[in-house]
């Protein structure tokens, strides 16, 4: 069983399976799952397993871009997937900053109630 901060029981177990499974380099599944683990932490998860990580492949021939038009479109893909990432992280810190915002207004009005 790996233990790891901020992980259930068992999640990095899952992680590293769904990881295998992939059949990715490790640095292109972690940049899917938005860096979450970070590639350290699944490097480290892995070491521990007594598992290797995938190492950045050749793309076959088959599915490399032959054009200039396939590698803008892989390109834009790409850039969209960091876009999506990136306002799900937003929407997260909004919601986080509006509840640090309350309990601020809170812990101030009970401070008024000594003056």
């Amino acid at each position: 069983m790996i233990k790891s901060k901020g992980y259930k029981e068992g999640e990095p177990e899952a992680i590293i399976a769904e990881y295998k499974e992939s059949g990715e380099p490790i640095t292109v599944f972690c940049a899917k799952r938005g860096h979450k683990p970070s590639y350290q932490t699944l490097k480290g998860w892995l070491d521990t397993a007594g598992e290797t990580a995938t190492a950045k492949q050749a793309i076959p021939a088959s599915s490399a871009p032959t054009s200039l038009a396939d590698v803008e479109a892989v390109y834009k893909a790409n850039i969209q997937s960091v876009i999506t990432t990136l306002e799900k992280r937003e929407q997260e810190l909004s919601s986080e900053l509006e509840s640090v915002k309350s309990d601020l207004r809170k812990a101030r009005e009970k401070l008024t109630q000594f003056d």
